[in-house]
């Protein structure tokens, strides 16, 4: 499989970067001219078929954008995945990409994220991450701990 370049994608469409949008810059079957492509999917992101394969959009801007397929994810900062306006979009990991999600958990039944009930009260928590030893764990534990409660005896 070949893979799309940015030199083909600048051919076959147009980014605003200030509005996020694609359109179309040639006529195929199926495709209007100056037209807006793709679906949305179930999940909220919008998705472009290209020669035969299906892309994110938020990846093709940042292939138009920066010329090359970006080795990491593509976030949305401030969380709404058909906004791909460059100035929301951002290599990110695996982690800081899951860092950046807004809505709680399906199971979730008090409709806000790191909240949980404890009895009448409610308590407010935030993991830091996983890791592959306990001493891992440990320091980034204490790290966090500093910053939050300053003056802590570790």
């Amino acid at each position: 499989m070949a893979t799309l370049t940015a030199k083909v994608l600048r051919k076959l469409l147009h980014y605003n970067p200030t509005t996020g949008l694609f359109k179309w810059l040639v006529r195929k079957p199926r495709v209007q001219l100056n037209r807006r492509p793709g679906t949305v999917t179930i999940h909220g992101y919008r998705r472009i078929g290209i020669n035969g394969h299906v892309y994110s959009e938020h990846r093709l801007a940042y292939l138009y954008m920066k010329g090359y397929w970006p080795k990491l994810e593509i976030d949305h900062i401030n969380g709404n995945p058909v906004d791909n306006k460059w100035s929301n979009l951002r290599a990110a990991s695996r982690s800081l990409n899951n860092q950046n999600i807004y809505k709680p958990n399906s199971n979730n039944t008090n409709g806000y994220r790191g909240i949980r009930r404890k009895g009448k009260k409610f308590s407010a928590n935030i993991q830091i991450g996983v890791f592959d030893t306990a001493i891992q764990a440990h320091r980034a534990y204490i790290a966090v701990k500093r910053k939050l409660h300053a003056g802590a005896i570790l």
